[in-house]
């Protein structure tokens, strides 16, 4: 049986494990069991609509539950437990107003979009709050020119808040070319008249693919709209033959950034032509700080 994303095996002894319902004989002398449990993996096909709570709340505790949502609007949503969606190809989703990680993982996370924004979310439309959520060593692969990717959210066009978040993994084309137009390891690209709110999380992401007018940064792509970013950082590995702004943080655009910094082993490691920035091409910067070995000038 399976308890919040987790199968029961069966009990051990600790040196053989006994399935449910076994025979067992027992020795002459005292025995501990101990029950075993592996984490479940989404097999890429089931789809299994959650439960709601009395305050209307999806409850997600399996990869096949969160699936669901590959083709069903979210709305609200809590994430119950650590969940593996196994490495299958992963649509992303749409038309979410909440969604609380509860402290919880994502593992084998494989987006592969065949739509402009991609990430594990596609785009935020209406007012939206995202929280205390872990994912773990993503793999997020646009299809489509002028690709807007992040590993949490491809594209907003209304009002996001997102407060501790932690993503890791790699942003890429399903191709290998360069069409991204922004990437982010949280966020691809806000929309001009839209507000994002970013309070302490980080990313770890690498990032390939940009095209020669496009934006990268280690948390948001491009800002058009007001981005306000507060004890957060990233993990830079910015591996990328093409560009037009490439920043630690953020790309370039209208935001607001305190508390953070970006570090990594190099901001760029190939000449891209890109107009690069430790932090950000531009906006209000205090308390920040960039930490690459290129990086000399007063834009640290």
């Amino acid at each position: 049986f399976k308890v919040y994303g987790m199968n029961f095996e069966g009990w051990s002894d600790g040196t053989t494990t006994y399935a449910s319902g076994a025979s067992y004989t027992m020795p002459g002398k005292n025995v501990t069991f101990k029950a075993v449990w592996t984490q479940d993996k989404w097999d890429g096909t089931t789809v299994t609509e959650p439960t709601k709570d009395e305050q209307g709340y999806y409850q997600i505790s399996t990869g096949a539950e969160l699936a669901y949502f590959q083709t069903h609007a979210m709305q609200k949503a809590k994430l119950m437990c650590d969940i593996d969606l196994g490495e299958h190809p992963f649509t992303p989703i749409s038309n979410v107003v909440e969604f609380d990680g509860c402290g919880h993982t994502i593992r084998g996370l494989n987006v592969v979009g065949n739509m402009v924004p991609t990430g594990l979310f596609q785009e935020i439309s209406s007012n939206c709050e995202i929280k205390n959520l872990t994912i773990e060593n993503a793999v997020v692969k646009a299809s489509n020119d002028d690709a807007r990717v992040g590993i949490l959210v491809g594209d907003v066009y209304d009002s996001l808040t997102v407060e501790n978040c932690y993503v890791s993994g790699t942003i890429e084309t399903t191709d290998g070319t360069n069409k991204i137009e922004a990437a982010g390891g949280l966020i691809g690209n806000v929309r001009e008249k839209y507000s994002v709110e970013i309070q302490s999380c980080y990313a770890d992401a690498k990032i390939k693919g940009t095209t020669d007018k496009g934006f990268a940064g280690g948390l948001v792509g491009w800002t058009g709209g007001t981005t306000t970013i507060d004890n957060s950082y990233a993990v830079v590995d910015m591996d990328v033959d093409e560009g037009y702004y490439i920043g630690g943080l953020v790309g370039s655009g209208n935001v607001t950034i305190s508390h953070s910094y970006a570090a990594g082993e190099a901001l760029t490691k190939n000449p891209t032509g890109a107009a690069v920035a430790g932090i950000s091409d531009n906006g209000s910067l205090s308390s920040c700080v960039s930490i690459f070995p290129e990086m000399r000038s007063l834009n640290r």
